[in-house]
């Protein structure tokens, strides 16, 4: 059984041939699927989006960030195959996300969490729409840790369902629902918990509690070629359970933190070996700080600050302008781009990651910071 990390597929080489590809944003490992793989992929994925409960009578926006993927695409299919009229948008431009909201008028909205967050806020400070006037009555939340609280609000200020939905990272095959506060699988046993470090796999379901932190891993059944007897490490985490009782099903985010080379912000993967390669091309670069937060609940923030080991680099509007340009070519989100002077003494590490949301764990498997309680 191989064991690969996302890192991993980045080197992999690929046999498949008449294959579709999934990729990031930039794209880094392009993962292929013939078309057996597909349809094998839509079986599971209708399996656990059947329990959603959608029907005929129902019109859905999914409202996800993933241009370069054929994940959303192949997920809204699925759905379309429940009976329900599916429509695709992107969620950047929250004016536009109204006027499609308008104009469709779906029963079901798809999409992140703190996407939700931001829409509910701006429908009252920018918009001055009462949420209820758009007559949502479900929203499904998939692809990010959800802030503490932030299903409730989104259901009490819609006055509406809602569920979430966890999606395989690399393909986007939906393998589990969250409703009442229960987490269910589509297809049993495809999700598996891994210890951080060890390639073996625990023998616990969703029903069991966890004594301590595991990496949620896949078995992707529906690949024909390239992934059979693979198991992908997804970088999410699943953190201890607070007492014997509390089941994993039983959390309001299936995992709670991520871990390695890839940092998830707003809903996407942020990949530091490639955010490394584009910036080791600019002279005088000598450290890099990657810092992380959410404000208030809504939306993740990213903020990079690049250490220049001289001081005639640090207020260069040519170096800035560099800078800017290697991470636009490294990721599609959006980074705040700082420098500073680095002093030639100067103990500050080469590379740090500093997540304020407390969900990346560090990019070093042998050198976590893992809390000892789950909040």
């Amino acid at each position: 059984m191989n064991w690969l990390t996302r890192t991993d597929l980045a080197k992999h080489a690929w046999q498949t041939s008449h294959a579709l590809l999934f990729a990031n944003e930039p794209g880094e490992e392009f993962l292929p699927l013939n078309a057996e793989g597909i349809k094998a992929a839509q079986a599971i994925s209708a399996l656990t989006i059947n329990k959603l409960g959608f029907n005929r009578k129902q019109r859905v926006l999914v409202a996800l960030n993933q241009t370069s993927s054929a994940a959303v695409t192949l997920l809204a299919q699925t759905i379309a195959t429940s009976g329900a009229n599916v429509a695709l948008t992107n969620p950047r431009g929250r004016m536009r996300l109204l006027s499609t909201l308008r104009s469709l008028k779906p029963n079901v909205l798809i999409m992140t969490s703190c996407g939700a967050m931001d829409f509910l806020a701006r429908l009252y400070i920018e918009f001055n729409v009462d949420p209820e006037e758009l007559g949502i009555t479900h929203i499904v939340l998939v692809g990010e840790i959800p802030s503490e609280g932030a299903c409730q609000r989104i259901s009490r200020e819609f006055s509406c369902q809602v569920s979430q939905l966890y999606c395989d990272p690399f393909f986007g095959v939906a393998l589990a629902i969250q409703q009442n506060g229960q987490w269910q699988e589509g297809e049993p046993g495809i999700i598996r918990l891994a210890p951080l470090t060890e390639n073996k796999k625990f023998d616990k379901l969703l029903s069991d509690s966890i004594d301590q932190y595991s990496e949620i891993v896949i078995d992707p059944t529906w690949s024909t070629v390239d992934l059979l007897n693979t198991t992908l490490r997804t970088g999410q985490v699943v953190a201890p359970s607070v007492s014997s009782t509390q089941s994993i099903c039983q959390r309001d985010s299936l995992f709670q933190h991520t871990l390695g080379e890839h940092v998830m912000v707003r809903g996407l993967w942020l990949s530091l070996p490639r955010l490394r390669r584009c910036l080791t091309t600019i002279d005088g670069v000598a450290s890099l700080t990657l810092e992380i937060f959410r404000g208030e609940g809504t939306l993740d923030s990213a903020t990079l600050t690049v250490g220049f080991n001289r001081s005639s680099l640090v207020e260069n509007p040519m170096w800035k302008k560099r800078l800017s340009e290697a991470v636009s070519s490294a990721t599609a989100i959006s980074i705040q781009v700082k420098t500073e002077l680095i002093a030639e003494q100067t103990t500050k590490q080469k590379e740090t990651v500093i997540d304020h949301r407390g969900h990346h764990l560090g990019v070093d498997r042998k050198n976590l910071f893992l809390p000892e309680t789950v909040e």
